[in-house]
This record gives structure tokens, C-alpha cells and sequence, in this order.
């Protein structure tokens, strides 16, 4: 990404192509591995990454983006929103995302325990045969990301929140910070780009 300009026209339209193809792939592979197998090691490779890349047409913006098709034998895995990052002494950090999801999360409190529950099943997908299906038992594919990133003796806890940006701005964030050389406070408060859907 150092070769464009930090949020030049062309930075800009390659993060937004490649968030395109990222959340095809997500919303096709993607859900509880208790139920469903994901293809993590294809999904995260830099093959996939170099034929994906090779997708993005600089000239002009994917209206419609396709999956990937990985047809690898899959590995079988058994703004109510708060992050927090702290560090001790020692080096140890704790990134964490709290979030009871759209507002006040499913709107019932237990009786006598003060606190709402979460409703992320709405996340799931109605339509049966998918790895993010609705079923019993099953968590849904969400967008809790607390994060680390580390280069040598650089340690870094962060997150971002927001729902589907989260993925979004985090690769903003990092751009910002290794590509661009910003540190964490310039890098958090630099404008960026969302996109709700696939």
C-alpha cells in the first residue's frame, strides 16, 4: 500500500476492491467450525491473496464480486459496543470487545441480574446448507475483533468498533501504521472508508 499516497484515490479504490472479494469469501466459508469446516489455511494464504489481488481492476470498481472457489478438502475444526486495551508492566496486553449488538442487544434483562443479553443471532442466515446457517447450538459469524499486531519489539492491542467496519477499519488502522509509518493516535484518527455489505 506505501506506493499510493496514504488515502490517495488509488489506496483508497484497492482497500475497497479487496474488502469486496474479503467479505464474498467470508459470507460464502465462514461460520461456526463446530458446525461448518473452514477452509482457514486457503482462506489465509498468499495464494489465494495473489489471485484475488489479480481481481482488482484499477481502472474502474467491482460492481458484483464472486467468491472464491476453494475446493480444498476442508480442515475440520471442532453502538452497544465497548473495546478496551491495557497493558501491565510486565508487557502482557488485553484487547477486548464487549458488545450486546444493535443497541440494547435483544432488549430482555434476566430478573434480578441487571444486565441485557446480546442478540448476535440475528447474524445467522436463514437460508439452509450455508456454513453461517441458523441452527441450534450453533454461534453465528459476527464482527467481534480485538486484535494485536506486533514487529519485533512493537506491541500493539487494538480495536475498532462498528459491526461490519470493524474488519474494514482495521486494515486501515495497520495500513496506517505499517505502510504509512503514522503512529497509534494518528493512524486511529486518519478519515476512513465503510461499506456495509458484500
Amino acid at each position: 500500500m506505501s506506493q499510493y499516497g496514504h488515502n490517495s484515490i488509488d489506496g483508497l479504490h484497492v482497500m475497497i476492491e479487496a474488502k469486496k472479494l474479503a467479505y464474498a469469501d467470508m459470507y460464502k466459508y465462514v461460520g461456526d467450525p463446530r458446525f461448518t469446516p473452514i477452509p482457514v489455511s486457503e482462506l489465509i494464504s498468499k495464494s489465494l491473496a495473489d489471485k484475488r489481488a489479480k481481481l482488482i481492476d484499477m481502472k474502474k470498481a467491482s460492481c458484483q464480486v464472486v467468491p472464491s472457489d476453494i475446493s480444498a478438502e476442508l480442515d475440520k475444526h471442532g453502538n452497544s459496543t465497548i473495546y478496551l486495551s491495557t497493558i501491565d508492566k510486565d508487557g502482557n496486553i488485553v484487547s477486548l470487545i464487549q458488545s450486546n449488538y444493535a443497541g440494547y442487544g435483544a432488549g430482555l434483562v434476566g430478573p434480578g441480574l441487571g444486565f441485557s443479553f446480546q442478540n448476535r443471532g440475528d447474524l445467522f442466515q436463514l437460508a439452509p446448507g450455508l456454513p453461517n446457517s441458523l441452527a441450534g447450538h450453533k454461534r453465528p459469524l459476527h464482527t467481534i475483533i480485538p486484535a494485536f499486531m506486533e514487529k519485533g519489539e512493537i506491541h500493539i492491542g487494538f480495536g475498532i468498533m462498528g459491526g461490519w467496519n470493524q474488519a474494514q477499519a482495521h486494515a486501515q488502522f495497520v495500513a496506517n501504521v505499517v505502510d504509512y509509518g503514522m503512529n497509534v493516535q494518528a493512524a486511529l484518527e486518519q478519515p476512513c472508508f465503510t461499506h456495509g455489505g458484500v
